[in-house]
């Protein structure tokens, strides 16, 4: 019969009953840490086999494709020597990619076939780097696995490298090298695949020839066991001694530690390591190794004739192409500078296609080589498709010079600001249609509004004002100063913070000093923005790019110069994220670009820039900076943007009709435009709504007004009221 618990604590005084409870309670509370502990640890082993089980399956996944699929990666000489130029492309009329230009990395080799590599050169390496090199199948999978589980249990102090030859030649071809976290397995695992699929193709002498003359050798951008005989020693390959080929082959681990020519007494542990493998493996014989060891390192330090292939002549739109490709590496090193970016893509052998418009680019170098103004004007012009890609452009007068970007391109570069002048009204205006707090006929007073130095603040360019009620669109066409100032004044700072995210976070201009966040000094933007008067000032072609919205129905695309990198193989290398999306709506588009229409029309500053002889639509707007140093036009037709500058490199303003760049942007887009396309295009602006008002009220017009007009209405901003001057 089973007694209770309670009887047993009763034959007990009650001092031994105490004890007996508190002594049974700690035995079931260890009891219940212990279960507790156990618990965990199985959880622990679970989630163990679980990760196992994933990272082996999508190896063997991995390793399954490696048998099934083929490497796109070419080992021949051409395809070696060639990756170190990156080469840039166009696409021509027939749609097929024209290289425009080879960019040299100032890589020096000499290239050696490996039928000509001394077997001692062969056995070091392969005696230091991967003894079991003619065994495998491009993986030693043991190494590997070692070397995993060292970088977790630490077996050993340093570092066991798990690479085979095949995955070192692999690294250096396609650069990527993570080594922990989840991109360092992913890259691992990816390696282990394209290692296998390599040796399928390519036989171990042609993969070990490829690795002999891809290896950075140091002492300046050298490559090659060859080029190191010849810096180091000044001898051909095939006359180095053993003791010079354990040399070479110590350089492999760290050609900057090993530097012969800085300090040879370095490099001779290295050395004598790499001889004691060649015989351990059976390489050289006892005495052969010995005396290689005894033997001093004697540097005799050579150059190399040749060399680096001569850069060419880059055109404006390469340099653009590059420069590109030079912020987005930034974007994802940022502990990089400009320069390391610079070299870190030229060396990357990419093949870059980009948005160029050969034709369109070849005809604007010869306008702008026939341009000819007094010393001291600079200008530069630029040519978009509505969707952001750029077709063409020059950064400076003159013919180009040859050399590698470094003349300022004024078209692209950021160190080339410019004030925008009245360019910036068009933006102003559609932000306030789009919120329907105006018209295309509302009036508004032509009127300065503020006092500045003891003086009424704005006046327009030519220092005049009308003190009259004038239409949105007369604004526009005269590009006055005084009303869209005094519009974004009344906005407030709140009003001017939003106006500046309109156009850096939506249009992508950068450059722009928020009230939000202003400078140490303590400007920011003001109200004079709207007349183009900037805290620092924009790049032409980010603001030419922005114009697209007035003429494809508000929708925006940021500026491109590229279509895809990829590397030698084919390979896509830079994605490039470039999303459409809509900044105004297809009403207030449609209005803005009415507005801007009667700016090359009769009356307008921009008359110049009119292609109806050619039958082009075009729709635009003129900007002078109130210095007069900046003079511009951009202006849009149903299938470009394009945008030109004149400045001053001077302190003094551009004498007035020195210039007009309405005039010359006609000239330049008749010329590339009338051949190009010969069919007649305009706008498609149904979404507006057509009215025709009283310019004396702005309102509906009646029978009786005398002056009327044809203006353009968002269609639920339509007017509904008529003219109540003439009844």
């Amino acid at each position: 019969m089973k007694r209770d618990r309670r009887d047993i604590y009763s034959s007990y005084d009650e001092e031994e009953r105490q004890r007996y409870v508190a002594n049974d309670k700690n035995v079931r509370n260890k009891g219940g840490i212990f279960k507790l502990i156990g618990k965990i640890f199985v959880c622990l082993v679970l989630l163990f086999v679980i990760v196992l089980s994933i990272v082996t399956t999508a190896l063997t996944v991995y390793v399954m494709k490696a048998n099934d699929s083929e490497s796109t990666i070419n080992l021949d000489k051409d395809a070696i020597v060639g990756s170190e130029f990156t080469s840039v492309y166009g696409k021509v009329s027939n749609g097929e990619y024209k290289k425009l230009n080879v960019i040299d990395s100032g890589v020096k080799r000499i290239w050696v076939d490996i039928a000509d590599v001394p077997q001692h050169v062969k056995d070091a390496v392969i005696s230091t780097e991967d003894n079991e090199f003619y065994n495998h199948e491009g993986v030693n999978f043991k190494r590997t696995f070692a070397a995993f589980l060292n970088m977790f249990l630490k077996f050993w102090d340093k570092k066991q490298g798990g690479s085979t030859i095949t995955q070192q030649l692999l690294k250096n071809i396609t650069g990527e090298n993570a080594v922990s976290g989840i991109h360092g397995i992913s890259r691992k695992i990816n390696e282990i695949y394209k290692a296998m699929s390599l040796e399928k193709k390519y036989s171990k002498d042609q993969i070990l020839q490829a690795y002999l003359n891809i290896i950075y050798v140091g002492h300046g951008n050298n490559l090659g066991v060859a080029t190191a005989a010849k810096i180091y020693f000044n001898k051909n390959l095939k006359d180095i001694s053993i003791a010079e080929a354990a040399c070479l082959a110590a350089l492999i681990r760290n050609p900057g530690r090993y530097d012969m020519i800085k300090d040879p007494n370095k490099i001779v542990d290295r050395r004598n390591y790499v001889l004691n493998k060649m015989y351990n493996f059976g390489k050289i014989t006892k005495q052969e190794c010995e005396s290689a060891k005894r033997s001093p390192v004697k540097v005799n330090a050579g150059s190399l004739s040749g060399g680096t292939r001569k850069e060419n002549q880059q055109s404006y739109f390469v340099d653009s192409v590059l420069n590109q490709l030079v912020l987005e590496y930034l974007a994802h090193n940022k502990d990089k500078s400009w320069e390391e970016a610079n070299q870190a893509i030229k060396k990357k052998g990419y093949h870059i296609y980009t948005t160029i418009d050969i034709d369109m680019q070849e005809r604007l170098e010869k306008e702008y080589e026939k341009l000819k103004f007094a010393k001291g004007i600079q200008s530069a012009f630029v040519i978009f498709d509505l969707n952001g890609n750029m077709k063409a452009c020059v950064g400076g007068l003159g013919k180009k010079m040859a050399g590698d970007r470094s003349v300022l391109n004024y078209a692209t570069s950021h160190k080339a600001l410019i004030l925008p002048g009245s360019t910036v009204k068009p933006f102003v205006y559609a932000d306030l249609i789009e919120k329907n707090e105006i018209t295309y006929s509302t009036l508004l007073k032509d009127a300065p509004f503020k006092k500045v130095e003891g003086k009424m603040w704005p006046e327009n360019n030519d220092d005049k004002h009308s003190d009259k009620m004038v239409t949105v669109n007369y604004a526009v066409q005269k590009s006055l100063n005084t009303i869209p100032t005094k519009l974004l004044y009344d906005q407030g700072n709140e009003g001017i913070t939003k106006f500046c995210d309109f156009l850096t976070n939506k249009l992508k201009i950068s450059n722009l000093v928020s009230p939000r966040k202003p400078l140490k000094d303590g400007r920011f933007e003001t109200c004079a923005m709207a007349m183009g008067s900037l805290t620092k000032g924009v790049v032409l072609s980010e603001f030419s790019n922005a114009f697209q919205i007035f003429a494809n129905g508000g929708e925006f695309t940021p500026l491109t110069t590229i279509e895809k990198v990829t590397d030698k193989s084919g390979e896509e290398k830079i994605k490039f994220n470039r999303k459409k999306i809509r900044v105004i709506s297809k009403d207030t588009a449609a209005v803005c670009n009415r507005l801007l229409r009667n700016v090359v029309l009769n009356g307008g500053t921009g008359v110049a820039a009119n292609l109806d002889n050619i039958s082009k639509e075009v729709v635009g707007k003129t900007g002078t900076s109130n210095d007069g140093r900046n003079l511009l036009f951009i202006g849009c037709t149903p299938k470009y943007v394009a945008g030109i500058w004149f400045g001053s490199s001077t302190s003094k303003p551009i004498p007035k009709g020195v210039v007009n760049p309405a005039k010359v942007w006609g000239n330049v887009m008749s010329k590339l435009l009338a051949k190009k396309e010969k069919e007649k295009e305009t706008f498609s602006i149904v979404a507006a709504k057509e009215q025709t008002f009283c310019v004396q009220s702005g309102l509906l017009c009646n029978k009786s007004c005398p002056k009327k007009e044809l203006g353009y209405y968002k269609r639920d901003n339509q007017l509904t009221k008529h003219c109540n001057i003439h009844k």
